[in-house]
């Protein structure tokens, strides 16, 4: 049986309850697709959320490079 990490769980929770509602209804839409959808979906979900984080790091870098 997989071992279950509650820390990082209740990290990922204590994350969820810093985001604005908008960002918390993006967030529970986003879970409930990728619960309900084929695994093909899935891995095409997980690429586009990956493809968007790389983004907005590159953004976060670059301002603070301006700010620096």
């Amino acid at each position: 049986m997989e071992e279950i990490n509650e820390a990082e769980v209740s990290l990922l929770l204590l994350g969820f309850c810093s985001l604005s509602k908008a960002e918390q209804s993006l967030f529970v839409d986003g879970l409930n697709g990728f619960l309900f959808v084929s695994p093909g979906k899935r891995r095409q979900l997980i690429e586009r959320w990956k493809r968007i984080s790389k983004a907005e790091n590159a953004k976060s870098m670059l301002r603070l490079r301006e700010d620096a």
